[in-house]
């Protein structure tokens, strides 16, 4: 399966000016990151950014759903030097999303971080 993940906003946002990006990690070797972007009057906006995940996705038999796999979604609040810290992170089940038909999954979801 292909999931194309775009990042639109991100609200509430409490420092000004503060320097951010999505960070996003399945499995050991798969991870990526967006452009930093800053915080203007309490959210921050990434345009025309997105990125992709690919997953296979197992199941015990035939008819049976999905086995979980994981995408772990962050917000990092970057401090210098390629140092960041994490705001929150969310994690996502991509079998959740996984449409049989179709191999390429386009659904918009607004997720929370704590």
């Amino acid at each position: 399966f292909r999931y194309d993940v775009r990042i639109l906003s991100l609200t509430k946002v409490s420092c000004t000016n503060m320097a951010v990006f999505v960070a996003w990690r399945r499995g050991k070797h798969r991870a990526g990151r967006t452009k930093i972007e800053f915080e203007d009057h309490g959210g921050v906006l990434w345009e025309d950014q997105k990125f992709v995940v690919r997953a296979t996705l197992f199941r015990e038999a035939e008819g049976e759903p999905f086995k979980s796999k994981p995408l772990d979604i962050s917000v990092e609040r970057h401090i210098r030097n390629g140092k960041s810290q994490s705001m929150g992170t969310v994690t996502m089940d991509l079998a959740e999303y996984a449409d049989e038909e179709k191999h390429i999954v386009n659904k918009k979801v607004k997720l929370w971080i704590p």
